[in-house]
């Protein structure tokens, strides 16, 4: 019966022209809606519909305003029911652990008992327990959970740790599947009676809950009462019809259905070449002042991704297909909510894939992507506070969907389709082809032979003209979201003296004018924690001994206190650099901002701030509104973007403590870089992979450059600088250096017996980098790899592409193997070029090929067979190499000596690096 409702609704769908709309992209992607999304097809296929159990569209969770259930699946939630043989503990709750729990009879949140956890060292360990199995009829039922709670605590120790001092649950799923560590973390210190609530997706059917009220790895005492999980779901809109505006253009319009309040939606759709975009506005009219709402926005395509083999992308290194569960991307914790690294997302079929996506230059935050397939849900979400102070308690948003050709590697098709096809502009790489290493501060003329080290990046206004005359980037500094104010000594570090200081010292005539402008700044500037504080922290640096503020340099801030504001003095310096080299007859390359993601999850709830910044607020654990750190970093750096583009083409910025998660400065910087120490207390440890992929991922084809800060002094050996040069090598990253306290002191480029010791391996590893970053990172490697003897189950490999920059220019790989427990040369590793290579532009022809690392040169050539060769050699771990690929037809021979590094003996260096990052990629995949 249901398959004919089902058939009849989708009929009298297709019988009405205002009934469905068809939103159709010129590459053959085919949403079909009325109120909800009905169909989806890439081509002529379809590749979701319509089910009843799915609420595909517009969907919402409100984390305040939903009325709570009468339902509670905890057994004895308030403790008031004493456990018959034993009048020590509650009913149902089991002590586990060396200090169980107590029971407590005054000052509990209600009634007449609550349980009491303590514990004097941290090796103790405290909980009370109870296990939940619901009806496999219920089980079924159940996507989300709500888990709820109240907890105060005295004398806590540490930090907030969603493990330590928590209601805490482990879930059991019926696939055999576990879902852990679904916590609710309370506050440490002292406090009063605290509620916390969350919202649990359901990754399957539950088997069984360990619930678990715990304290361990802490001291003090803790109490629990009112406990809560009770059944959540979505709310929905009442979503009228989409109505075309124009041919490319419909919109829609949403009311919630929840009675005790109000939330107003208005979508409009845009159809393009190559992807469907999605602008929203969410508002709540009726707010009152200070009211805060909290609210997840889903929006949701219909598709069975278990029906065709699809591949969901955790992140570029690694693809999962789809069994059963909730898939999320890659992402991190930001207030109450989390968020993804990437801005795209995928869904890779055997012979179609479709992208939920969010462009990274309209100020979004907090968003992320979930394929649910219990549900047939491809889902995109958006954490939202609404606060009648923030543009009248609205909100926009914007999302888009596209379908990408299919490729053996899905996750990096979808990445390549998103830079190429959707977004080219943003991703441009603005700057001229050529590329090199980052120098800080010191002067880079009175270094013997400097050409050597390949200095391109100049941070600083030291020697404009001699940075004119060799070609090298200059950039003035700034630091827009820290201030750095000193403080007298013996200065008792509170928060009300610091607040004193700064209200005081604008009129303190014996402080110097500059240090009363920093107070006055600050004063407008500063963000205030949840208390309304002002955020510090104390500095005791080579350049600073005092405090460091954290600062939105909006300049629209109001000026509360005095004339000025963080984001009026940072523009007005701006100004002064471009006067200053017009002035004295030198050009400067752009500006300089230093510190972009520092303390990146500091929320900001100053009043003052709220009517003026236009990105979307988040919420914290508590569902309390406030904009966070990055989100003021982002509209600074929008508005000196435009401005510096403005002044001439040429003009760009240059950031550092850029992309350690927030993608959305790729939109508004040209090149990128950040400070990084991989030596500590002797032990050398270089940077994950994950995050190396990253930075190269959403840097794309602009440079990515750092600067290593360890202590020089202390095991860094020529082996070390090999080390981290081969690393970075391989991900097209240009290694520089700097100093262990990131000032003048110390410097690297201070010490000659380390840059002389190290300018061979400058000599030979900047120009393969450089070699490889100008022909440009392709996401997609177009090869697969495979070990042909046996290794280790934690052999890894990873494989990068760069080029060809054009039709019939040289194509390079680098690649690398690394595994501790495997001898350092591993046997038969076979890498396959396979049919792809039609992508550029090869027909079937001679390929010659040359493979090099640091002491190693190896060349061949042969005829493609069937859009394919293969390269098997023995390697040695932990070591990139490079591979070159130069083709040409049988009847001719092409000059490729523009893309050598020189002629001669390096040339066939150049060639080497290309085999090299052949290699890699054979044994990334």
């Amino acid at each position: 019966m249901q398959t004919f409702w089902t058939f009849l609704f989708i009929l009298l769908c297709l019988s009405s022209f205002l009934s469905c709309e068809n939103l159709e992209t010129e590459n053959g992607l085919k949403l079909v809606i009325s109120e909800r999304v009905e169909e989806v097809y890439s081509g002529d296929t379809q590749i979701g519909d319509w089910k009843e159990t799915i609420k595909t569209g517009f969907s919402y969770l409100d984390h305040l305003s939903q009325p709570s259930s009468d339902t509670n699946y905890l057994e004895n939630p308030s403790f008031e029911d004493v456990d018959p043989e034993n009048s020590e503990q509650a009913d149902h709750w089991k002590p586990l652990w060396s200090n169980g729990y107590s029971y407590e009879t005054t000052g509990c949140k209600t009634g007449d008992r609550c349980v009491k956890l303590s514990a004097s060292t941290t090796s103790e360990e405290c909980a009370a327990y109870q296990q939940w199995k619901p009806a496999s009829s219920l089980s079924e039922s159940l996507y989300y959970i709500k888990i709820s709670g109240w907890a105060k605590a005295e004398s806590v120790s540490g930090e907030v740790d969603a493990g330590d001092f928590a209601f805490y649950m482990d879930i059991a799923l019926t696939s055999g599947e576990n879902q852990y560590g679904e916590t609710l973390a309370f506050n440490t210190g002292t406090h009063d009676w605290e509620y916390m609530e969350r919202i649990v997706t359901l990754e399957g059917e539950i088997e069984s809950a360990s619930i678990y009220c715990l304290l361990r790895d802490k001291t003090g005492t803790v109490w629990f009462d009112d406990l809560k999980i009770e059944p959540f779901e979505r709310s929905q809109f009442e979503l009228t019809e989409v109505v075309p505006r124009n041919s490319n253009t419909w919109t829609q319009t949403g009311e919630s259905n929840d009675e005790s309040s109000t939330l107003y939606l208005y979508a409009t759709y845009e159809t393009f070449d190559n992807y469907i975009s999605v602008d929203v506005e969410l508002e709540d009219p009726q707010l009152y002042e200070d009211q805060d709402r909290s609210v997840t926005l889903f929006w949701s395509l219909p598709v069975d991704a278990t029906s065709d083999s699809y591949t969901w992308c955790f992140d570029p290194e690694n693809e999962e297909e789809v069994g059963q569960g909730v898939y999320t991307r890659r992402n991190f914790d930001i207030g109450s909510a989390t968020m993804s690294f990437y801005p795209y997302s995928s869904l890779g079929g055997s012979e179609h894939g479709i992208s939920l996506a969010v462009p990274v230059d309209q100020g979004l935050f907090a968003f992320d992507f979930k394929y649910n397939a219990r549900s047939s849900e491809y889902l995109v979400s958006f954490h939202v506070g609404l606060k009648k102070s923030h543009f009248d308690g609205s909100s926009n948003l914007h999302f888009i969907i596209y379908k990408f050709p299919n490729s053996q590697h899905k996750c990096r098709a979808s990445m390549a389709f998103y830079y190429d096809y959707v977004y080219p502009d943003i991703f441009l790489k603005r700057i001229p082809e050529e590329q090199g290493i980052w120098m800080p501060f010191r002067k880079i003329s009175d270094l013997e032979d400097w050409e050597d080290f390949g200095f391109k990046f100049y941070e600083g206004s030291s020697e404009p003209e001699f940075m004119n005359e060799n070609n090298i980037y200059n950039y003035p500094y700034i630091e827009n979201g820290l201030m750095h104010l000193s403080l007298p000594e013996g200065f008792e570090l509170t928060d009300e003296n610091v607040w004193n200081y700064i209200v005081e010292c604008p009129n303190n005539a014996s402080l110097s004018e500059a240090t009363q402008d920093k107070c006055k700044q600050i004063n407008s500037s500063g963000i205030y924690d949840e208390n309304l504080h002002l955020q510090w922290q104390e500095e005791k640096r080579d350049w600073n001994d005092g405090a460091k503020f954290l600062v939105n340099s909006n300049e629209d801030i109001p000026k509360e206190f005095y004339p000025v504001n963080r984001g009026m003095r940072m523009y007005e310096t701006v100004e002064k650099f471009y006067q200053d080299a017009s002035d004295n007859n030198y050009k400067i390359s752009g500006v300089y901002v230093d510190s972009l993601e520092c303390f990146s999850k500091n929320l900001n709830y100053r009043p003052s701030h709220f009517n003026v910044e236009k990105v979307t607020l988040i919420t914290d654990e508590n569902h309390k509104a406030a904009f966070f750190g990055q989100q003021h970093s982002y509209t600074f750096s929008k508005i000196l973007a435009e401005t510096v583009r403005n002044k001439s083409e040429d003009q760009s910025l240059m950031a550092n403590g850029v992309l350690f998660r927030f993608s959305q400065f790729a939109a508004w910087y040209d090149v990128f870089g950040t400070e990084t120490t991989w030596l500590r207390d002797g032990t050398y440890t270089n940077l994950a992979h994950y995050y190396m992929t990253f930075y190269r991922s959403i840097a794309y084809k602009k440079p990515y450059l750092f600067l290593q800060n360890s202590d020089f002094s202390d095991n860094w050996t020529k082996d070390t600088t090999q080390r981290y040069f081969d690393y970075s090598f391989h991900y097209g990253i240009f290694p520089g250096f700097f100093s262990p306290e990131a000032s003048s002191n110390s410097h690297y480029f201070d010490h000659p017996e380390y840059y002389n010791r190290d300018r061979p391996l400058f000599k030979w590893y900047i120009p393969k980098i450089k070699l490889i970053a100008e022909s440009g990172w392709m996401p997609i490697t177009l090869s697969t790899i495979e070990f042909v003897s046996t290794v280790s189950d934690t052999t890894s490999s990873y494989i990068e592409r760069w080029g060809p920059k054009g039709d019939g220019e040289n194509i390079y790989y680098t690649f690398r193997v690394e595994d501790s427990e495997t001898p350092d040369t591993i046997n038969d590793i076979q890498i396959t070029f396979h049919s792809d290579l039609d992508i550029l532009s090869i027909p079937d022809q001679t390929i010659t090929w040359y493979l090099t690392y640091y002491d190693l040169e190896i060349s061949s050539t042969e005829k493609l067979s069937n859009d394919k060769f293969s390269i098997a050699l023995d390697i040695k771990t932990e070591t990139t190499y490079l591979l070159q690929i130069v083709y040409s037809n049988d009847s001719s021979d092409d000059d490729d000596d523009d893309d050598d590094i020189v002629s001669g003996t390096e040339s066939f260096y150049s060639f080497s690096l290309l085999l090299l990052i052949l290699l890699n990629l054979f044994i990334f995949f």
